[in-house]
């Protein structure tokens, strides 16, 4: 069983990269588990995570989540046991798309949410 939480920009080289690994551990993954511990995060960067700016486009301060947060409350999921809902949440978070983040669910399944 190996969560993993992986985050990476649209401008990022690596992105295909990280689309290829993360769906397959979610198809592939060697048990449930670790398939459904899987979780994507995309957003308006280049390698840097947060940067705002990419070429001459400004995406605004609040263009993506906060990665540290995030990070914290995925390590306290998969790590320490705490339940706070992120077990139960979308595995894949596309981010920067007119100020909100959408969580990819399933095939049908979009949410939008509000970026704070």
């Amino acid at each position: 069983h190996v969560p993993a939480l992986s985050v990476c920009g649209w401008y990022d080289a690596y992105a295909g990269a990280a689309l290829e690994h993360f769906a397959g551990m979610r198809a592939h993954g060697a048990s449930a588990a670790t398939r459904t511990s899987q979780r994507l995060v995309m957003g308006p960067w280049h390698h840097l995570n947060g940067e705002r700016i990419v070429g001459q486009v400004d995406f605004g301060q609040d263009a993506g989540p906060n990665i540290h947060e995030m990070e914290g409350r995925f390590l306290g999921c998969w790590l320490r046991g705490i339940d706070d809902g992120m077990a139960g949440e979308p595995p894949l978070r596309v981010c920067g798309v007119l100020r909100s983040c959408v969580d990819r669910g399933g095939p049908l399944g979009l949410r939008r949410s509000a970026v704070g």
